[in-house]
Parts: structure tokens; sequence; C-alpha cells
């Protein structure tokens, strides 16, 4: 059986961010992040990183605005501002990418 971070590692490869964030408003910039609207000060300042399995590193949001200064992991922004425990984000990213959650995956 694949640890939980393995089966996230698999899960955040396939999760298409513009989806995900959609009541973000987010623009692919083709780069390394997503540019979109900042959940806390609802600012257009604010950046959605992609996961990066090299780095070790999960998609995170994070605000520029100076006077904000949101950061969240996606997994913490869907706890903290959605309201999702930790079972509803897994099935959640899970079916955003297609991905079965089948005993030993």
């Amino acid at each position: 059986m694949l640890s939980i971070n393995r089966i996230l590692d698999k899960i955040y490869t396939k999760l298409d961010l513009v989806l995900v964030l959609s009541e973000l408003n987010p623009k692919d910039t083709g780069g390394n992040f997503l540019v979109i609207d900042c959940p806390q000060c609802k600012g257009r300042d604010a950046y959605a990183h992609k996961f990066k399995p090299e780095q070790d590193r999960s998609p995170h949001i994070l605000c520029n605005n100076s006077r904000c200064g949101f950061s969240r992991s996606l997994w913490d922004y869907y706890h903290d501002i959605k309201g999702c425990d930790d079972e509803a984000i897994l099935k959640e990213f899970a079916r955003l990418a297609n991905h079965s959650l089948a005993q030993g995956q």
C-alpha cells in the first residue's frame, strides 16, 4: 500500500489547478504558477504555485499584497478557507484529478 504522500504526489501531478481554483478566477501564465484572486483580500495579487515533484513542493497559494500576505498550501486552503475535512479534501482532489482511491493505490 502506498503512503499518503505518494498518493498525493500522484494526485497533484494530474490535478488541474485552473479547475480546482475556478472560484479564484485563475489565469495560467504558462509558467510555474497561476495568477488568481486572493481568497483573503480579494485582490489580484495572488499566485497559485504548481506542483513540483522534483522539489517535493505541493501546490501553494501566496498573496503578494504586503497588507495581506495570505499563504496556504492547496490542502490548507481547502481545509481552512473552504471548511473541508481531510477525507473530503482527499476525495475531492482525487475526483478532480480523475484518480482512483481504490485500496492499495
